[in-house]
């Protein structure tokens, strides 16, 4: 008994600590302690970090060193919320009430663009060199509203649609087609550059939207939801993620992507399979908000407080669950389950139950008396678990995967 205890903590223990191991999101040291919520690499050395309180930061060592920029706002101490490069030198920002910077000469010097508008800016996107296009929403009613540039930024025109919603983020996959997302389970989709929008219906409130090839979408709600979509964004398909409240979705290749979430725990989660399944490689006290990739391997992550990730081989990967077991037999049918659980001991009474996050954290724990034991696991995320059986002869884990 005494051998199979210590055989078991020392399982889960290497287990845990291999994965903080793999995991390899590195904490940069950050020159602010506002929140970030932009980031973008316009090669691989030189990247600019944006928020709150008017902050823009820039490195030129690939995140080593970051040194404050000095802009010129039309109104103070307001929030920028999205940070876009169409070369080294050409920059904009986009923040609050309409603000809108451009520097052509690596952020040495920024001077206002004029939007037009006062509404909340949130994510900017340029398909070509002069051809850019911001979303955003009034800040109050929640109406929504798409602004595209065809000189570099000097002149700004509304664009029609039809749907009264906010709007949080934008992307082109070349000069005619575009995706928007955003608020009450919004796609919009163009297929001429903006000049019409059309209005598709997701499954969730929606904040980022990727497209690491023309046909191959993501877009990412704020619950457990992610939608895709694999000709173009005509239909999408949902999937689920591990992680609520998210933030961004960022891939690097068709199957290759990464989530950043916040409020309620954040986390970074990976997938390798094309959004089939997650898994978490780093966990932070910190709201995070915002990913780029400068190649397959190379990326960084902005949050709250400052907070700057990053990571040079694709933040590891995750970690397998290895199964401790001993003479006695445990069964699960079914695995992998979506809803229910069924637990057989043969020959020993199953005393307890516990399900067990990638984390370490209990998520699930039941005390019986009984043989077989059927669970109720339809409130868990998607994932894989840690099943901890403790009967009369020991401990024993098995793997969970959850559907």
């Amino acid at each position: 008994m005494k051998r199979q205890f210590l055989k078991y903590h020392l399982t889960l223990a290497v287990i845990l600590i291999s994965m903080i191991a793999y995991a390899q999101w590195t904490q940069l040291v950050s020159p602010t302690t506002n929140h970030l919520l932009s980031v973008h690499f316009p090669d691989a050395n030189t990247g600019y970090a944006v928020g709150l309180a008017d902050t823009v930061y820039k490195t030129i060592n690939a995140g080593v060193n970051w040194t404050a920029l000095p802009v010129n706002t039309l109104i103070l101490y307001q929030g920028f919320t999205s940070v876009r490069f169409t070369s080294i030198d050409t920059g904009y920002l986009a923040g609050w009430n309409g603000q809108l910077l451009k520097t052509n000469n690596g952020g040495i010097t920024w001077h206002p663009l004029l939007s037009g508008v006062v509404y909340d800016l949130w994510s900017i996107f340029f398909s070509s060199p002069n051809i850019g296009y911001v979303v955003g929403d009034d800040g109050i009613t929640g109406a929504g509203i798409i602004l595209k540039t065809i000189n570099g930024g000097t002149s700004w025109s509304l664009q029609t649609f039809s749907t009264y919603v906010t709007l949080s983020s934008v992307v082109f996959t070349d000069s005619l087609n575009g995706h928007i997302v955003g608020g009450n389970q919004t796609i919009l989709r163009t297929t001429d550059g903006g000049t019409t929008w059309t209005s598709q219906l997701g499954d969730c409130q929606f904040r980022s939207v990727c497209f690491p090839s023309a046909n191959i979408g993501y877009a990412l709600g704020t619950g457990y939801s992610v939608m895709k979509t694999t000709n173009g964004g005509v239909t999408w398909d949902t999937l689920h993620c591990a992680t609520n409240s998210n933030y961004s979705i960022y891939f690097t290749s068709i199957d290759t992507g990464y989530i950043t979430s916040g409020d309620f725990g954040a986390h970074i989660i990976k997938t390798v399979d094309g959004g089939a399944s997650w898994h978490t490689q780093y966990s932070s006290l910190n709201n995070l908000r915002s990913t780029y990739f400068t190649n397959a391997n190379t990326g960084y992550v902005v949050g709250y407080n400052g907070t700057i990730l990053k990571t040079t081989n694709s933040g590891g990967g995750y970690i397998g669950i290895e199964e401790l077991t001993d003479e006695q037999e445990i069964n699960l049918y079914p695995n992998p389950t979506s809803e229910y659980l069924t637990v057989r001991a043969e020959g020993e009474k199953i005393k307890e139950l516990r399900v067990i996050n990638v984390l370490g954290e209990e998520v699930l724990k039941k005390k019986l008396n009984d043989y077989t034991e059927t669970i109720d696991v339809s409130s868990l995320a998607k994932g894989i678990y840690f099943l901890e059986v403790k009967t009369e002869k020991g401990i024993s884990i098995k793997k969970l995967i959850k559907e």
